[in-house]
């Protein structure tokens, strides 16, 4: 046991010689490449919020960003500041999770049963989409029309998605 530490104490000890001229270059590498690193959605709506706090518009750009991340507190602070008429679907939103997450778990339970079910798939999606669940929409719909490929209603739900 006292040869393996010794053996890799004595490799960390290398590894350190061999990598301590490297790592601050690494470091700089990384630095560099942040700063010219074009900005996310997120950071853009954030920055023209905070270059123009007073701007309605960019409360409601911004607070649109976080609803689609399904981000329903932040959101509803932002659209509160703009004034939005999506105010009343955010507070909705809030209080329907726990009913709809329930019909999930019992519909999810239906498709383990029937994996074929193309419509438990489309309800699950559907259900997701309501709780602004839009990657995992998505990701059931595509399970869906592999089940149907023909499927209209997936397919259209399939397009407004995107």
């Amino acid at each position: 046991m006292k040869l393996h530490c010794k053996l890799f104490q004595a490799y960390q000890t290398r590894l350190f010689l061999e990598l301590k001229h490297f790592l601050p270059l690494l470091f700089l590498v990384l630095l560099l490449t942040s700063l010219f690193y074009p900005k996310t959605v997120f950071e853009k709506t954030k920055d023209l919020v905070m270059d123009n706090f007073s701007d309605k518009t960019a409360h409601e750009v911004l607070g649109n960003y976080l609803l689609s991340t399904n981000q329903l507190s932040a959101a509803e602070t932002e659209h509160r500041l703009a004034n939005s008429s999506k105010l009343n679907q955010i507070i909705f939103l809030k209080s329907q999770p726990a009913a709809i997450q329930g019909e999930i778990i019992t519909w999810q339970k239906i498709v383990d049963q029937l994996p074929n079910y193309r419509d438990g798939y489309l309800k699950i999606a559907l259900l997701n989409y309501q709780l602004n669940r839009l990657f995992d929409a998505k990701k059931i719909l595509t399970k869906s029309l592999e089940i149907d490929p023909n499927n209209e209603t997936a397919m259209k739900l399939l397009d407004v998605l995107r």
